[in-house]
Parts: structure tokens; C-alpha cells; sequence
């Protein structure tokens, strides 16, 4: 199985896939990533049909939207968290067409990323997945 772990960092999101045997291409735009690239622009060019698709984008705005009235009280400025890696990751996903894919961030990301895909199909623990992927066995989908 081809596997491609977008925003790879250190590759955790991909280990279990890797301690299998799979082929993992992890995409950042530092090492140690297999390809150094923004994945606004993949240099795939339709070269590549992974079966899986991975991607965890940077956290850290929503996780910071999520406690504005505390950074308020702290002087932190509030601003909106910017969308375009959400964007840029959809339109990867549209470009490999992997038989599966799946988004993860944290709770905060929820009300930003629902105009674009929706509710989560689950959480794990504090991660929220989006994406079209098998679910576990005894999990179904529900709101999250």
C-alpha cells in the first residue's frame, strides 16, 4: 500500500503504517521528510495514486481560537485561523484520489473545518478525523 503523510513532521500519524510494510511518503516543508514540499504545491504532477492519504495540519491557531477569552484577558491578539492549508489539503486529496483519506486536528478545529467537510466522522481521545476511511470495528459514525 502507498500511503502519503502530508504535514508528516517526525512521521507518528504514519508509524503504523511504516511497521507494517507500506510505503510512506511523508511531505513537509522541513526534513526529515521524504519529499520538502508546501503541500500548496505538490510536485506529484498525477505521477502518484497512493491508496491512503494522511494529513494533520498545524493545530496551533485553532487550538488558540479555542481559548480567545483567555488569550484576551492575556493581551494576546485574536484573529481568525487561516484556512488556506485546510483548502490546499482538500485540494490534494482531490488531486491523488486515494481510495482513502484522513484529516486529524483538534476539537477547536471543528467549527472552521465544518463548511468544508462537515461534521468529524470520530474522535480519538482530543483528535478529531475527517476524511472517507474504514471505521473500526464497533465504532460508527456520530456527531461529534
Amino acid at each position: 500500500m502507498i500511503v502519503v503523510d502530508l504535514f508528516c513532521g517526525l512521521g507518528g500519524f504514519s508509524q503504523a503504517f511504516r511497521d507494517r510494510g507500506h510505503r510512506v511518503i511523508g511531505v513537509d516543508i522541513v526534513p526529515p521528510a521524504d519529499v520538502i514540499a508546501d503541500v500548496k504545491h505538490l510536485p506529484f504532477n498525477g505521477r502518484l495514486r497512493p491508496d491512503v492519504v494522511l494529513a494533520s495540519p498545524p493545530c496551533q491557531d485553532f487550538s488558540r481560537w479555542s481559548m480567545r477569552g483567555l488569550n484576551v484577558k492575556r493581551g494576546i491578539p485574536h484573529k481568525d485561523p487561516d484556512m488556506g492549508l485546510l483548502e490546499a489539503t482538500i485540494a490534494a486529496v482531490e488531486q491523488l484520489k486515494p481510495r482513502w483519506w484522513v484529516l486529524e486536528n483538534v476539537k477547536g478545529a471543528q467549527e472552521w473545518f465544518r463548511p468544508y467537510l462537515g461534521l468529524a466522522s470520530m474522535h480519538v481521545g482530543s483528535r478529531f478525523l475527517w476524511g472517507s476511511f474504514p471505521l473500526p470495528l464497533g465504532i460508527e459514525h456520530h456527531e461529534c
